[in-house]
């Protein structure tokens, strides 16, 4: 889906928006550094294969932020704002993971000039859902 403007009127049930993102060690010392979050399962492989993880985890705020561009750039678009956000971590997002992103139009509400939108992530390959959750948008008035 393009980037462009879109206004309420122009939203429909069922409309989607699709992106991707590859989180690499860098992505995760770069939001280590800003969130400011050291926890050694995110940096350190041989602690996190002690906790039963296969490597070292992709933050859970870092992996669900690339809904954030879907939101505001897509769909619904710059013009609205987002009043609420929740996801579900599903599975552990590792480094090296490709993550395809989509968002859903799920309800409108005209009386608010609100929209919800689900939102689903699964790493490609083997297409597991990693993150699941749901946003509400707002066009002000």
């Amino acid at each position: 889906m393009s980037s462009l403007p879109r206004g309420f009127a122009d939203l429909a049930v069922g409309m989607e928006a699709t992106t991707r993102r590859t989180f690499s060690m860098e992505d995760i010392a770069a939001f280590g550094k800003l969130a400011p979050d050291l926890a050694p399962v995110h940096f350190n492989p041989e602690f996190a294969r002690e906790l039963g993880y296969r490597d070292v985890l992709v933050f859970g705020w870092l992996a669900g932020a690339p809904f954030s561009g879907l939101l505001g750039m897509d769909l619904p678009g710059p013009h609205c704002v987002l009043h609420s956000v929740r996801i579900n971590m599903a599975a552990p997002v590792y480094a090296g993971d490709t993550i395809s992103y989509r968002a859903e139009v799920k309800h409108l509400s005209a009386a608010t000039k609100t929209v919800v939108l689900d939102l689903v992530a699964t790493r490609e390959g083997n297409q597991e859902v990693v993150i699941r959750g749901q946003a509400q948008c707002g066009f002000p008035k």
